[in-house]
């Protein structure tokens, strides 16, 4: 069962991996999370280092034809309205606050892709991997699938 919350979310790079892995034991749950999203009952964000990172996963892992899968990541975009942002020129300024700050190790994409979010005023992601975003300053992690 997909907890669908309300209002804007950016979705993780898994879960646009997951979309197109029908042997991925979150196929399923991703696929009612897309159809959520096309009945608007939330609104849809995808980062540009989002787009990045699944094509990178789904051509090199997957070892998949790299125009089938830009021609997937571009129907997904269409099809289901996402908003797409992307770093401003000042992000790495909040990137490197975010880092300096950390207490922990952090994985420096997920700080980057942070950092993004807050320069495009999105506080909310869709992900898996909610501890990833934990004690990040304006940024929600949730998932979907609890």
């Amino acid at each position: 069962m997909v907890n669908v919350p309300v209002g804007r979310w950016l979705l993780d790079t898994h879960l646009l991996v997951y979309s197109l892995d029908a042997l991925s034991p979150f196929y399923e749950l991703t696929r009612e999370l897309f159809m959520a999203l096309q009945e608007e009952k939330f609104e849809g964000v995808i980062a540009l280092q989002n787009i990045l990172e699944a094509e990178n996963v789904l051509i090199k892992k997957y070892d998949q034809n790299k125009n089938d899968i830009t021609n997937y990541i571009e129907n997904v975009i269409d099809a289901f309205n996402f908003t797409i942002i992307a770093p401003t020129p000042n992000t790495y300024l909040t990137f490197h606050k975010l880092l300096k700050k950390s207490l922990t190790s952090v994985d420096l994409f997920d700080c980057f892709l942070a950092a993004t979010m807050l320069d495009n005023k999105i506080g909310n992601i869709l992900t898996l991997n909610t501890k990833d975003f934990s004690g990040i300053k304006g940024i929600q992690a949730e998932n979907p699938f609890k």
